[in-house]
């Protein structure tokens, strides 16, 4: 399946490149193993696991590849409900505030402030 997803903006924080982008691709999803963050905005979770749910069954009926379970603490996943802007400048801001806290994958940044 072809899916549409276009990378909004590209951050350093610290030794850390932050990568946002709008849209899901879940065979990039899957198949990402990189230590860089990346941040992932989708404007309805419900559509998107729908489409995900189909391609999983056209895919089953051609012997193609099975998904697995999203585990990797460097990605998170946001919904926006049409507010795509707001919430990315606002996940954006709260990033570069603690520009200086080195980040954990594990806890967020160091700090006052936790993911």
């Amino acid at each position: 399946m072809i899916y549409l997803v276009k990378i909004l903006d590209e951050i350093v924080i610290g030794d850390g490149v932050v990568k946002f982008y709008d849209g899901i691709d879940f065979d990039f999803i899957n198949s990402y193993n990189k230590k860089e963050l990346i941040v992932i905005f989708i404007d309805n979770w419900v559509n998107e696991e729908k489409k995900w749910k189909r391609e999983c069954k056209i895919n089953s009926l051609f012997g193609g590849k099975k998904y697995k379970k999203i585990n990797n603490l460097y990605i998170q996943i946001y919904q926006t409900d049409g507010h795509l802007t707001a919430v990315f400048e606002t996940i954006k801001k709260k990033m570069l505030m603690v520009h200086n806290e080195p980040y954990s994958a594990v806890t967020g940044f160091r700090g006052n402030m936790l993911f």
